[in-house]
This record gives structure tokens, sequence and C-alpha cells, in this order.
């Protein structure tokens, strides 16, 4: 059986919210000669990530636009810093994760 790194998903729930994640050639909230790897959207309630990423910077960067959301839809004032900490400690446990094609767990399978 292969295993096949986990994909992002194309949705997520914050509270109340669906949260579109979609793939872009640029982010929209990029200035010109910057390069930004992801945005976060609250009117359009979109996570939007750069193309071409590699894996490990896709799911960073994922996590952080995510960090992003909750501080903003929360009002939270967490600081840039600890937003993109975060961010990569998220990734961290999420990078290694893998699926298989059995489709579902079985809780039984997994008692000790």
């Amino acid at each position: 059986m292969e295993d096949k790194k986990l994909s992002l998903p194309k949705t997520i729930k914050i509270g109340p919210h669906t949260v579109t994640v979609k793939y872009v050639e640029v982010p929209d909230c990029t200035e010109p000669g910057e390069f930004i790897f992801g945005s976060w959207c609250i009117q359009d309630l979109e996570i939007q990530i750069r193309e071409g990423l590699e894996p490990s910077l896709e799911w960073e960067t994922f996590w952080h636009e995510v960090m992003e959301c909750i501080n903003e839809m929360t009002d939270a004032d967490i600081p840039h810093h600890f937003i993109q900490t975060f961010g990569l400690l998220l990734a961290g446990v999420t990078g290694g994760m893998k699926i298989c094609h059995c489709q579902t767990l079985n809780p039984n399978n997994n008692i000790k």
C-alpha cells in the first residue's frame, strides 16, 4: 500500500463560517515587488495559498493563514510573531501525517 501526503482541505469551518482554501498564482494582497506565500481575506472568507510551494511551506502557510483568520475573527490581537510561531508548530504536527487507502479509521483496531 502506498502512502500519500495529506492534501490541504478545500474548506474549513471556523465557528459558524466556512472558509474556502484555494491555490492562486499570486495572492490578492501582494504588493508590487513583494513575494508572499499566502493571504487571508475576511470579506471573502478565503485563504489563498501560492501555487508551487514545497509541501512543508504549503502547510506552514496554510496554518499561518488559519491563525490569521482566527485572530481576526476573535479580535484576539495576537502579535504577528506568535501567529508565525503557531503556524510553524501546527505545520509540524500535520506535516508528517499520511493518508492510506483504507478510507476510515476503526477505533476498535486502535485500542490496546
